[in-house]
């Protein structure tokens, strides 16, 4: 990828405006399997087929942002994108395809302040994603089954509408965030029998609100803690993949000389609205400790514990998925030269 921008003043703002050109190349992939015979010992590896013979992307983008202050709390942000995608594919499993298409996508923004330590941001987004190479042209094993891909899959676009509030004084900070998207063209990986594919669902939302607290207790004593709760469909009432359950945290560290310590409680509610390629899975809590300690400005040693009570959960929903790791413990030691 290679990205040129110039900048320069203009109208009381600032402009920043630039090229983007991300490619990936060259892209093979081959279906092999391994095979043992009766004796066990005789291992042979047979190329079953291309699932990627040769197969190419190049995304080329225009750019420009301009920003200014409207009054002494108040500044406007815009920004608009136009890119131009062409994947090409040659052999493999679909054969010689290839695709080209044309998208634009942009921003505005509002920041204000009325009160002191109080900043307030509403921005409306219009975003698009381009399929992967292998979402169009793979078919074979991977680490969730069995894929083939889909070539005729088209770009999403949405309709994005973020607000976000943040409070602030000497001791504590507070933020909230209100998010809503709209989704066209829905890309979505789908079970048909053994095997995953990929379709265009057609009109999705996701929806949700986040809040944030950091604060000092004490001298030496802090809590931070935060809230997240989302939801999601399709224009049928259908669900989505990948909607996380409400879920929360909460952080109190300690902090003295050269040395903190923490502890951390992590709660996932049940997931009992499951995407098409998830199961309904329980709900369950983590607790994580933490030290670490400054010998000096340069070297610090730490030392971290995860799911301290061996908690067995799944990883993901994902109907695939294995459970998560149990109990982690880690020591590290950095440096700055």
């Amino acid at each position: 990828s290679a990205r040129f921008v110039a900048a320069r003043p203009l109208a009381g703002g600032r402009l920043q405006a630039g090229l983007d050109v991300i490619t990936r190349f060259d892209l093979q992939s081959i279906f092999s399997q391994i095979r043992y015979a009766g004796d066990a010992e005789t291992i042979s590896r047979v190329d079953i087929f291309p699932a990627i013979d040769d197969a190419d992307k190049l995304d080329t983008g225009l750019f420009a942002t301009w920003s200014r202050a409207l009054a002494e709390r108040i500044s406007l942000g815009l920004g608009a994108r136009g890119d131009y995608v062409e994947t090409e594919n040659s052999g493999g499993y679909f054969g010689d395809r290839s695709t080209d298409t044309t998208a634009f996508s942009g921003n505005a923004a509002l920041a204000f302040g009325p009160y002191e330590g109080w900043t307030t941001t509403a921005q409306v987004a219009r975003g698009f994603r381009s399929p992967s190479l292998s979402d169009r042209y793979f078919r074979g094993p991977s680490g969730r089954g069995f894929v083939v891909g889909n070539p005729d899959l088209e770009e999403e676009t949405s309709l994005q509408f973020d607000l976000g509030t943040r409070w602030r004084n000497a001791r504590t900070a507070v933020a909230f965030f209100a998010y809503h998207y709209d989704i066209d063209n829905l890309i979505e990986r789908y079970s048909a029998g053994d095997n995953f594919q990929f379709r265009n669902r057609g009109k999705g939302t996701v929806e949700g609100i986040e809040a944030e607290v950091q604060t000092t207790i004490a001298e030496d004593w802090s809590l931070e803690a935060g809230l997240a709760v989302s939801d999601g469909g399709t224009d049928g009432d259908a669900e989505i993949d990948d909607i996380a359950p409400p879920n929360g945290w909460v952080t109190v560290r300690y902090s003295f000389t050269r040395a903190y310590a923490f502890g951390r409680v992590t709660t996932f509610l049940s997931h009992d609205e499951p995407g098409p390629n998830e199961f309904e899975r329980p709900g369950y809590t983590l607790f994580d400790l933490g030290a670490g300690y400054r010998f000096s400005e340069a070297i610090e040693m730490r030392v971290t514990a995860r799911n301290v009570g061996d908690k067995r959960y799944y990883s993901t929903p994902d109907n695939a998925a294995d459970l998560a790791a149990g109990r982690v413990v880690s020591l590290a030691v950095s440096g700055r030269f």
